[in-house]
């Protein structure tokens, strides 16, 4: 192995000298010297570098570089060679080939909070270009609860990728959307006739729902239901309305009737979200974000429960009056995987004290032995 490197490295040198001889077709037909002689400069440094790197897999070889300033020079060589490739180097690609702003999302980033989707137009992840949260996500990742929400919104909904499900979802006007927090739609060409555009460019239109629920709602009641697949029954009726009612799949607390009440989140980092609520009678507060099993939450410095609502949010019981509910995700198996850390550093430090301590005993009854 040791000489299949040297060979390699004395292959890869050749090749980038007969290179800087005489550059590839394709670079010498540009007709640009400039271009030319930028690419034998690294098809020289090429060379350069296979030479060194055979000078220093044979001083090795030779256990010569292994010890004192050997060892320093090699060690310096290669922050050197580190700093110099990257000297200049920027990944990042230029500002003009970034996409353009799109004028009605830009007006959306400058408006109030609430989610926004394309209508045929503006595939996910483009909404990132101006920090506008999507119901369609921003990843691979593709939550089966929000994907069943989503089917039940538009029953006609056909999956076109295998890798990325919501690609090529299109919003239809659904309760089920409206409890998303989906106010913005942003289409091209001719809207529907039911729909009050609020402003139109470059042959794209801009609508906002006026009934589209914020992320945090308390419901005016909330009915416990058994199972998941219950939630998702109740919810794909026709007559269903989210600030009407919440299917909440819970043993403990009964039906919530007639509640009232604000919610508003006034912190929010990944993982962590704050919630101030005021509620007029106690009740539920909903967040429409996708439930896990990892989320634990505070009311006023006390532990909670967090319910899955209608199938696939959160939800809270809040009393009556003002208080703070404080969220915070952790998934179950992180202490489990620190644990498991611990114990396989343990484990390495035992066999490897241990590897020391039979290594002095053998040496000691070495010494003994060449004393006898």
């Amino acid at each position: 192995w040791f000489w299949i490197m040297i060979a390699a490295a004395i292959g890869i040198g050749v090749g980038c000298a007969f290179a800087a001889r005489k550059p590839p077709t394709a670079v010498a037909g540009l007709g640009n010297t400039a271009v030319v002689e930028a690419f034998r400069v690294r098809y020289l440094e090429g060379v350069a570098l296979s030479a060194l790197t055979v000078a220093l897999y044979l001083g090795l070889r030779r256990r010569r570089w292994l010890s004192g300033r050997g060892a320093a020079v090699v060690c310096l060589l290669v922050v050197v060679e580190l700093v110099y490739q990257a000297y200049g180097f920027l990944p990042q690609s230029s500002a003009e080939l970034y996409y353009p702003p799109h004028p009605l999302m830009s007006e959306v980033s400058r408006l109030g909070p609430g989610r926004f989707c394309g209508v045929h137009i503006i595939p996910p992840s483009l909404n990132r270009t101006q920090w506008l949260p999507s119901i369609r996500g921003y990843d691979g990742a593709d939550p089966k609860s929000i994907i069943q929400l989503l089917q039940i919104a538009n029953p006609d909904w056909e999956q076109a990728a295998d890798y990325a499900l919501t690609q090529d979802f299109v919003p239809e006007f659904s309760p089920i959307l409206r409890m998303l927090n989906l106010r913005y739609r942003i289409g091209r060409g001719e809207p529907p006739e039911v729909l009050h555009v609020t402003s139109r460019a470059e042959g794209d239109w801009l609508y906002i729902d006026p009934d589209a629920l914020p992320r945090p709602y308390v419901p005016a009641n909330a009915v416990p239901v058994p199972t998941q697949e219950a939630a998702f029954y109740w919810i794909s009726h026709p007559e269903f309305d989210p600030r009407e009612v919440a299917f909440v799949e819970t043993h403990n607390e009964g039906v919530c009737q007639d509640v009232s009440g604000t919610a508003e989140i006034v912190h929010e980092t990944p993982g962590h979200i704050v919630i101030n609520c005021n509620m007029e009678s106690a009740g539920l507060v909903v967040l429409n974000d996708a439930w896990y099993d990892g989320w634990s939450a505070t009311y006023g410095g006390t532990p909670v429960s967090v319910r899955r609502v209608n199938g696939a949010l959160i939800g809270v019981y809040a009393p009556e009056g003002k208080g703070t509910i404080e969220m915070i995700y952790g998934p179950r198996t992180f202490l489990p995987g620190v644990f498991l850390m611990l114990l396989s550093l343990l484990t390495i430090s035992v066999w490897f004290g241990a590897g020391r301590w039979r290594h002095g005993r053998q040496s000691a009854g070495e010494g003994e032995m060449a004393d006898s």
